[in-house]
């Protein structure tokens, strides 16, 4: 078989796969993680709401500098508590949330860099397992915290 001619496995899959890996992760990582990086901004989106009661993004939540806040749809999952846009691409996103989210007080518990999707899981201060779901949709990166699936 030619596998130089093999189309690319579908985002579909890949979104499986880093839900899967995600799923039979433990621990917080070794090291802790990293720290702040100079010059980043912390800012929590204006519109992050959650259909659970009382699950909210917390103030103070690392959000990438330019960012656009987007409103929930009765007809998204359950278990997401706030998405936002941003046109930085994905790794630089991804870079910026490795580092972030440990500064601000939220351990991660994962990493799990991809093409398409790329997913973080760490801990809240009040002990919760959520999920920064970061995924390349027409040239922007759309990024959701969620709960973490069990």
């Amino acid at each position: 078989m030619d596998r130089s001619r093999r189309a690319p496995w579908p985002a579909a899959w890949l979104v499986l796969t880093a839900a899967a890996i995600t799923a039979c992760a433990g621990g917080p990582s070794p090291d802790g993680g990293p720290t702040q990086p100079a010059g980043s901004a912390f800012t929590t989106p204006a519109m992050s709401s959650s259909r659970r009661p009382g699950v909210e993004l917390p103030a103070g939540f690392p959000v990438i500098a330019g960012a656009t806040p987007e409103q929930l749809q009765p007809t998204d999952e359950p278990g997401i508590i706030a998405r936002w846009s941003s046109d930085q691409v994905g790794p630089v996103a991804y870079d910026f949330y490795v580092d972030a989210l440990p500064a601000a007080g939220y351990p991660t518990t994962g990493l799990y860099p991809g093409g398409a999707v790329a997913i973080i899981g760490f801990q809240t201060p009040s002990g919760e397992r959520w999920e920064l779901v970061l995924t390349l949709d027409d040239g922007a990166t759309q990024i959701e915290v969620r709960l973490a699936q069990p």
